[in-house]
């Protein structure tokens, strides 16, 4: 399962940045060791006609 939190979103005219964080829980075991992560998103935007379409993505389950 993934729950997402509030994304924080940073815009700069035709571009924008959104961090959030989501909550990621696996019953099985088998793709998260732990059975639950917090992995931290940072993603990249920008404008393209009246859509906005995601040009970068990095992530993270490090603590900050």
């Amino acid at each position: 399962g993934v729950r997402i939190g509030s994304v924080a979103v940073d815009l700069h005219g035709d571009r924008a940045v959104a961090r959030f964080d989501a909550d990621i829980t696996d019953s099985s075991g088998r793709w998260i060791a732990d059975r639950a992560a917090t992995v931290h998103f940072e993603t990249g935007w920008r404008r393209d006609g009246r859509q906005w379409r995601c040009y970068h993505a990095k992530w993270s389950s490090e603590a900050r």
